[in-house]
């Protein structure tokens, strides 16, 4: 047995695309494909305005962050790929011990992701933002899966006016959302009147004998399948309101599950909080510790992009180039995509749309604080606060005007053993021995292809870092269809420095323009607000409730107590969120220590100008 380096921290900081797969195959199409073009496809709203203002058509504010209203719903109703259930199902799926739609709207909201009124172009069955309609399969089946306004969407509400935020961190509970759909279907299942109903609904011409024979096995299987997924993922506790273990997900569906690897599995218990997207074209590196690098002429980007949508119910046919015999994946490849390059893996990937949807996002702006829906910003103390930040804070959390938002900057890598926040996540990344087996990764049906596929390292029997299989994988999605890669890679473009080295242990610091607007706080949402960020760890809460949509403009953050008189007529379903548990720590940051209360205030204050 050869244990070799393969995909370890360096190759996601500096060589993540070898040098000659870049020159060779990619830099040609995208020269071809811009000599085509003769244009930039990049987005840009001149509809500016002040404060908030009613969104046409929506129950709810808006700001201006340099979208108009049609890029807003491009955004949110793009499809990436991901199959999280066939679409008819979604549709008229029951909720448990009732005939009341799961996609009902007090049900979305219950699970606090954003109901959003029918539209005809782009949302014409009224599901919730970032929930879309995808491609259709060669068997005709359509299908239904999140996309990224799923999760960096909020809706934030003060004193009875609600504001959706576009590229802020949702306060979606998707382990929920998943535990509760397998619930539904199972309750289906089990009820003769409900799959009586539902058959009915989704077969509709097509019902016979027969066919809801065939619905109920395939309903079986859907469920079953989720099932495992949510058990291969759990963690020792919930996750909560507002986070999730994308990283640990995409590391379990790309390193254990479609290698044919069980063993490879770890529980997904580094639930971070969703980060804000404005500014994340433009960062030399991306994800909470700077593990995705941008650049390579947008590759980089949809790399990252390809990536995410692997671990939401994305699907990919992993070639096996073992000697090893395996069982064959239980996904109809036929059905995904019919023609594929044979360097490639066939995938349920959407490379015409994660193009668009980086594109989009490099014109997204951050919000400015609403003066005429929240109590206006005390300008005397955001003045002194002025003076603390050059001092206390912008060594590592740089000042972007906002101007200059557009301009792409290097975000400061941060140790954990200087910062001293929870190192879980970070921790989690960079594991490089199995702890079900004692020894590095086993590689599956990887054994025997190499890196990127054209080139780098080849896997032997073992490899030591998950994310070489997430990279390998992300690489033979997008060689099966090598002219919609390079298209969507031009349409990420955004030049970006390339990040200098840094302790792999490490979390980012970014610039905190529009922070007031992306509570909880920390990268794994262990702060409720502003002022906590600032407080000792000592003083912060041990125990805070997160769910509550309900705005604290003092503070910053969202009301993060249980049964708040602001909220009286609210069921509370809040979620307690201990401090003191693995991967919830709120510890370190202590930069604040020292600081009188009043310089508490005042720094709270200049943070909402930002």
């Amino acid at each position: 047995m050869v244990v070799k380096s393969i995909g370890g921290p360096k190759s996601f900081s500096k060589t993540i695309v070898p040098q000659k797969l870049y020159l060779f195959i990619f830099l040609p199409l995208l020269l071809i494909l811009t000599a085509l073009s003769g244009c930039s496809f990049s987005l840009w709203s001149d509809d500016k305005f002040d404060g908030a203002r009613n969104a046409e058509g929506l129950p709810w504010w808006e700001v201006a962050q340099g979208w108009d209203p049609e890029t807003r719903k491009r955004f949110w109703f793009a499809s990436q790929g991901s199959r999280m259930l066939p679409y008819d199902w979604f549709l008229h799926l029951e909720q448990v011990g009732s005939t009341t739609p799961f996609r009902d709207d007090a049900n979305i909201e219950a699970l606090r992701y954003i109901p959003a009124p029918a539209d005809q172009r782009w949302n014409p069955d009224g599901l919730p933002i970032g929930f879309v309609k995808g491609k259709t399969d060669q068997k005709d089946v359509t299908w239904m899966g999140p996309t990224c306004a799923a999760c960096h969407t909020s809706k934030l509400n003060y004193r009875g006016a609600s504001m959706v935020i576009d590229g802020a961190p949702a306060l979606g509970d998707f382990e929920r959302l998943n535990r509760e759909l397998v619930d539904a279907l199972l309750a289906t299942l089990e009820s003769a009147d409900k799959f009586q109903r539902f058959s009915k609904n989704v077969l509709g011409n097509s019902l016979s004998t027969e066919t809801v024979n065939e619905l109920k096995e395939q309903v079986q299987v859907h469920s079953m399948m989720m099932t495992m997924r949510i058990e291969r993922d759990k963690g020792a506790h919930d996750y909560g309101f507002g986070r999730v273990d994308a990283v640990g997900a995409i590391f379990n569906q790309v390193a254990s599950s479609n290698i044919a690897v069980p063993d490879n599995r770890t529980p997904a218990d580094a639930p971070v909080s969703f980060p804000f997207l404005w500014g994340t074209p433009q960062s030399s590196v991306v994800q909470w510790n700077g593990f995705a690098p941008n650049g390579k002429a947008g590759l980089g980007a949809l790399i990252r992009n390809a990536g995410e949508v692997l671990g939401v119910y994305g699907v990919v046919d992993v070639k096996n180039n073992s000697d090893e015999d395996f069982l064959e994946s239980d996904t109809d490849w036929n059905e995904v995509k019919s023609k594929a390059l044979a360097l490639g893996y066939k995938s349920s990937v959407n490379l015409d749309s994660i193009g668009k949807i980086e594109n989009w996002l490099h014109s997204l702006r951050s919000p400015q604080w609403p003066e005429n829906l929240l109590p206006q910003i005390d300008q005397a103390k955001a003045t002194a606060g002025a003076s603390i930040y050059q001092d206390q804070c912008v060594g590592c959390h740089q000042l972007v005007p906002r101007e200059d938002q557009g301009k792409q900057y290097q975000p400061h890598m941060i140790p954990v053993s200087v910062v001293g926040t929870d190192a879980t996540m970070a921790d989690n990344f960079l594991m490089a021995t199995n702890p079900n087996t004692g020894r590095a990764w086993d590689s599956g049906k990887l054994e025997g292809s190499r890196l990127a596929l054209i080139g780098g390292d080849k896997y032997q029997q073992m490899f030591d870092q998950r994310g070489a299989a997430l990279l390998t994988q992300v690489m033979g999605s997008l060689f099966s269809q090598p002219f919609k890669a390079t298209k969507a890679t031009l349409q990420s473009h955004l030049a970006t420095e390339q990040q200098p080295d840094f302790d792999k242990r490490s979390y980012k610091a970014r610039p905190l323009t529009g922070i007031w607007a992306t509570a909880p706080y920390f990268h794994n949402g262990s702060a409720p607000n502003l002022y906590e960020v600032i407080l000792t760890e000592t003083e912060r809460s041990k125990v805070f409730y997160v769910g509550s949509r309900e705005f604290d403009p003092v503070k910053v953050g969202y009301v993060s107590i249980k049964g708040s008189t602001q909220e009286p007529t609210k069921t509370d379903d809040r979620f307690a969120f201990d401090t003191q548990l693995k991967g919830n720590r709120n510890t370190g940051h202590n930069f604040g220590n020292g600081l009188s209360e009043e310089e508490r205030w005042n720094l709270v204050e200049f943070l909402k100008t930002l």
